[in-house]
């Protein structure tokens, strides 16, 4: 099994859900990778996680002069950076809000198969910027 050196520097398996690699990317700047696992990777309709909306809440005036529908759109947005921050996304929005609808190239090309060509127009698959 392979290891990977922990933040803290204690070792974990690969596939534990708190491994975690130190990735350097140049002129020192650094990288933290992260195995899925840390977080629940919801799909169908996105719940706001609570760090969403403190983080919103201590944007004060900078999102107050905005409207509702750009509010939602960065909502959306770092909804998706908390749940799958680093991981391949299939998703679509809807008036409801942000419709999850598979993580990762298997389960995204099954619903790509099984999805209506009408419906591929409105699909954003994209790898999402981590949080």
């Amino acid at each position: 099994m392979t290891t990977v050196r922990h933040l803290a520097g204690a070792s974990q398996p690969l596939d534990s859900p708190k491994a975690r690699e130190i990735v350097t990317l140049g002129l020192g700047s650094q990288f933290t990778l992260s195995e899925p696992g840390d977080r629940p990777s919801p799909r169908g309709l996105l719940p706001t996680p609570a760090a969403v909306l403190e983080r919103l809440a201590a944007g004060g005036e900078r999102f107050a002069a905005v409207s509702e529908r750009k509010r939602r759109l960065v909502c959306d947005d770092w909804s998706l950076s908390y749940y799958f921050g680093g991981q391949e996304v299939a998703y679509r929005f809807t008036d409801a809000g942000v419709e999850v609808l598979a993580v990762g190239r298997p389960e995204i090309e099954a619903v790509r198969a099984g999805l209506p060509p009408a419906e591929h127009l409105g699909l954003i698959v994209e790898e999402i910027r981590p949080w």
